[in-house]
Parts: C-alpha cells; sequence; structure tokens
C-alpha cells in the first residue's frame, strides 16, 4: 500500500476560520481512499502565502523534504499543485526536486506530475507561471480595491488607531457582512491634542511626554505605563488631521474624524524630522545636570568625531580657608582625550564661549533671512538641486525598465530551453536571470534612495519657507533665558555644527541645499 504524506495550506488567517483546510482535507482523504493509499502524515500551513514566501522559509516544505530524504513516505498529495507554491522561480523545481527523489506528486484536481519527456517539463513550468500571475493579479486588484476604499474615506480594517474606535452603523461589504466604521474616542481625543500641543509648542520630546502622561495616570494604549515610541507613533499619524492613509492612498478630508488642525500636525512634522537623527535630543531631559545646547550636532573640525560632554575641575581655597572644589561641564572631543596621535584639535572646548559663538552665528543668519536675496539663493540653489535629482531618477528607472524587458525576454528564452528549441542550457539562463534580477534590485534601491534625497530637499524647502516667515519669533526665542526652547530651536534649524575653535565653528543648516 502507498505512504502518502498530505499538505493543506490557506494564504491568509481569514481562511483559516472559514471552511478551505477542511475542504482540502476531506478531497485528499477521499481521493486516498479510492486509489487504496494511506495517509501516514498531514501537514497544515495556515496564513502562509504561497506566493510571498520561499519555500525555503517554510517549516512544512522542509519537514516533508528531509522525510523524502529518508524515504518515509512515497506520495506527496495536495488538492491542487498552487498549495505547493504559486512561485514561477521555484515551486516548478520544488516539484521537479520531489520526484527525482522517488517521490509521486499529485494533485485531487490535477492528477500526477511527471516528468517524462520536455512536454511534461513545459507544462509544469507554464502551470507554476499561470499560479503565480495569478497571485500578482489578485494581489493587484485587493490593493486597488483597498485604496479605491480608503479614497472613499472608509474604514478597510485593522485596529483602531489611538483616538478612535470601531462602531458598526449599517455599513455591509461585498459578502453582505457588517463592517467597522471609525468615529473618534473623545477620551483619548482629548490626549492627542495634548500630546501635539506640548510636542510643538512647548518644545516637550517624546520621553518627557511619556513621562508626563504616566505622572498623570493616562491610561497608555497597550502598555501599563506610556513609552516614548508610543509618542512618537501618534505624532505621525495624518489621520489626526481627518485623512484616513492605507499605503499611498489618502481619503478626502473627513471632518467628523478630525481631531487636530493642520497647521498644528505640521509644526510637529517638521520638529520631529529635525530630530530624527539627533540621538543626544532623546537624552538632553534626563537627569539633574545643566543643559548643553549643541550635543549631538557639534563635531571636532580636526577629526569629525561628535563632541560629548565632559567635565573640568578647579581646586582652591575660600576665604575661611576651606577647600573649594569646583566642576564645569564643557564639550570634549573623545578621539582627542582617548587617542592624541589622532587628533590635533584641542581636547575640549568652554560650553559658554562656544555656544555664545553658534548663537550669534545662527542669529546672523536669522537677520539675514531678512534679505530677499539672500532667500532667493538658497531656493534657487534648492530647485537646482531637486531637478538634478529627478534627472538622476529619470535614467534610472529607464535602465531598470530595461533590465525588466531583458528578464521578459529570459522567461520566454527559458520557455524554448524548456521545449529544446534553445542553444543555451537551462541552467545558464536561469544564472543569467538572477543576475539581472539583483541588478534590478540595486536599481530599486537607488531609486529609492533618490526618492529619499528628494524628500529631504523638499523638506528644506519648507522648512526654508516657514523660517522666514518666524524670523522675528525665532530671533526673540533665540535671545531668551529658555534652555530648552533654544535647544529646540537649534535642532529645528541646524544639521550639524563642526568646530576647529572656540570661536571658530562651521554651521550646516537643516534649510539650507546639500553640501
Amino acid at each position: 500500500m502507498k505512504r502518502v504524506y498530505c499538505l493543506y495550506r490557506v494564504s491568509t488567517m481569514k481562511q483559516v476560520d472559514g471552511a478551505d483546510i477542511p475542504m482540502q482535507r476531506q478531497a485528499c482523504t477521499a481521493f486516498a481512499a479510492e486509489k487504496g493509499w494511506c495517509i501516514e502524515k498531514e501537514y497544515y500551513e495556515r496564513g502562509v502565502s504561497g506566493f510571498s514566501v520561499s519555500a525555503n522559509d517554510r517549516d512544512a516544505i522542509q519537514s516533508i523534504k528531509n522525510a523524502a530524504m529518508q524515504k518515509a513516505f512515497d506520495i506527496l498529495l495536495v488538492f491542487m499543485f498552487d498549495r505547493l507554491g504559486r512561485r514561477d522561480d521555484e515551486t516548478p523545481f520544488v516539484v521537479e526536486w520531489f520526484v527525482r527523489n522517488g517521490i509521486a506528486v499529485w494533485s485531487v484536481k490535477e492528477g500526477e506530475q511527471r516528468f517524462d519527456n520536455h512536454i511534461d517539463k513545459l507544462l509544469n513550468y507554464i502551470q507554476f507561471w499561470q499560479a503565480s500571475g495569478e497571485s500578482i493579479k489578485t494581489s493587484i486588484r485587493t490593493r486597488t480595491r483597498i485604496e479605491q476604499l480608503t479614497r472613499e474615506g472608509l474604514y478597510t480594517g485593522g485596529n483602531a488607531p489611538y483616538g478612535y474606535r470601531l462602531v458598526r452603523n449599517g455599513r455591509r461589504n461585498r459578502h453582505n457582512r457588517e463592517v467597522y466604521d471609525l468615529v473618534v474616542n473623545t477620551q483619548e481625543a482629548e490626549v492627542v491634542r495634548l500630546i501635539y500641543r506640548k510636542y510643538a509648542n512647548e518644545g516637550m520630546g517624546t520621553y518627557r511626554l511619556a513621562k508626563y502622561l504616566t505622572e498623570l495616570g493616562v491610561p497608555s494604549p497597550n502598555e501599563d505605563h506610556w513609552h516614548c515610541g508610543t509618542v512618537a507613533q501618534i505624532l505621525k499619524r495624518r489621520i489626526y488631521t481627518g485623512h484616513i492613509v492605507k499605503g499611498t492612498a489618502v481619503s478626502g478630508h473627513l471632518p467628523q474624524l478630525q481631531i487636530i488642525d493642520n497647521e498644528l500636525f505640521e509644526k510637529a512634522a517638521i520638529q520631529r524630522e529635525a530630530y530624527q537623527h539627533d540621538y543626544a535630543v532623546r537624552r538632553l531631559y534626563q537627569g539633574d545636570r545643566e543643559p548643553m545646547l549643541l550635543l549631538g550636532i557639534a563635531y571636532c573640525g580636526h577629526c569629525g568625531k561628535r563632541l560629548g560632554r565632559g567635565t573640568s575641575g578647579r581646586i582652591g581655597k575660600g576665604p575661611d580657608g576651606n577647600v573649594i572644589r569646583e566642576t564645569r561641564q564643557r564639550y570634549i572631543c573623545g578621539k582627542r582625550q582617548c587617542h592624541h596621535d589622532r587628533c590635533n584639535g584641542p581636547a575640549g572646548y568652554s560650553v559658554k564661549l562656544l555656544e555664545e559663538t553658534v548663537i550669534n552665528k545662527i542669529y546672523d543668519t536669522l537677520f539675514a533671512l531678512r534679505s530677499p536675496e539672500f532667500v532667493k539663493e538658497c531656493w534657487q540653489k534648492l530647485l537646482e538641486q531637486i531637478d538634478s535629482i529627478h534627472s538622476q531618477r529619470q535614467e534610472a528607472e529607464r535602465r531598470r525598465g530595461r533590465l525588466e524587458k531583458n528578464l521578459e525576454d529570459l522567461h520566454t528564452e527559458i520557455l524554448k530551453a524548456l521545449r529544446k528549441e534553445s542553444p543555451l542550457t537551462l541552467s545558464v539562463l536561469q544564472g543569467t536571470a538572477e543576475h539581472i534580477k539583483r541588478k534590478c534590485s540595486t536599481e530599486e534601491q537607488y531609486i529609492k534612495s533618490l526618492d529619499k534625497a528628494i524628500q529631504d530637499l523638499e523638506y528644506r524647502q519648507k522648512l526654508l519657507r516657514k523660517t522666514v516667515v518666524d524670523v522675528p519669533v525665532l530671533l526673540e526665542t533665540l535671545s531668551g533665558e529658555e534652555p530648552y526652547a533654544i535647544i529646540d530651536l537649534i535642532r529645528l534649524l541646524v544639521k550639524r555644527i563642526t568646530v576647529y575653535q572656540t570661536s571658530k565653528v562651521e554651521i550646516q543648516y537643516n534649510f539650507s541645499p546639500s553640501s
């Protein structure tokens, strides 16, 4: 009697709750009984995509392969062959591997997959090529429909964002099932407004906000206490302005979902982007030490190392003869202190003198922004850089298009090789296809880096425009005595400060063209 292993797979967790797997099992059991086979083991894959997940990453496939090498069974039975996978560049060769190792591969609906001649190999390849195409089409249809529903302002699933709750308003989907809609959670919405006001208007970072909310006793979304990451996620959600976002799709304005106004959201977004790569800002409000205005953005001009926090001391005697120990903070270059031969600059810089130099330079720059000629020059340079990167991106798109066309031609040649109509071997063609795929991936990464550069420059444009408008307020803040407000302002305007001497610094602004 033939020994049979069965594999049942569903792609999504929604199918797990349905009747899909029991249907596959029932069909395979009846088919094996009709053939007089004995089912010895059954494998279940729940919520595993046969298109997105490689066979190398599927535990069931690997376990069945190991059993095949040990001759533990004779037949691998599935409801349909696409249960084994839907990847045209992989699944046909998985099936062929089982057959070459003495395991017959059967489908309840499609019979046995054989490899007696080249026509069988061709049909095997075409079968999974079609399955791969169906997966791509299904994915496109699903994604397109979700984007359409999102643009219509409809909720398409997932957990409700903080500040909202799910209700049933009688809306039904195409399967006539009642679905949820979003409504504002009044209590949580007040917390969202508080977070944005404190962050955008009062200079509170995510760490201090999390601590502040925990001390107030505000219930957190998922934890016993608030975490800075939770606050950061809330500060990123555009839905609070009344727009549902799903991937690249954005709905029109939905007044019933708006919690904060656009101006407050944009102000918080600009501040968040300025803080994004600054690890030192996340530590400024910890401990009881005096704040240092330039931590995280000041670098040694001699070796390039980021300047850190250090101290210097002085011992003397007071009028009464008692010993007085005075400790002062200073900016230090760690490389100069630890490796004298690797940095020829000063080991440390006076906090007061260095910060005065920087503030004076920023003050002068803000005054210069009152000049239309200076602003026009900065704006023109930003436009030139954006145009240059767009040209590079177009060329990269053309290269990627040519590679994709070559890949399509290779697939055609692979079909010819399977029919023995090509002078090239299948292994050579497959190797070439893999090489082209890698080049396509490289171009894709390059295009993404260019997109990021364009976003950075567009952010600089937005910040330049806002800075010009806010110059009087910024000058007043810079002249004030509130250290945390000055810290927030410096990090909003300045990307990097290169220090050569206490009185000699170079400042790279966030709103200036890329260097």
